[in-house]
């Protein structure tokens, strides 16, 4: 049997990239995971604890 070349190594690497990529891909679009990203999306926007200060409002109407 002959030994593998440098080609078959990078056919091989190739290969299981791809199938990496279409598994992320999979896991990505499947329904299960949107509600845990529809989650994470919003959580910039779930931030009410942010008020401006006096000081803040004087620092930019005198700039």
């Amino acid at each position: 049997m002959e030994s593998l070349t440098i080609n078959d190594y990078r056919s091989i690497i190739t290969v299981c990239g791809l199938l990496c990529f279409l598994v992320i891909c999979f896991w990505a679009y499947h329904k299960q995971s949107q509600s845990g990203f529809d989650q994470a999306a919003n959580i910039p926007l779930n931030d009410d604890d942010v008020v401006l200060s006096d000081n803040d409002d004087k620092k930019t109407k005198n700039s």
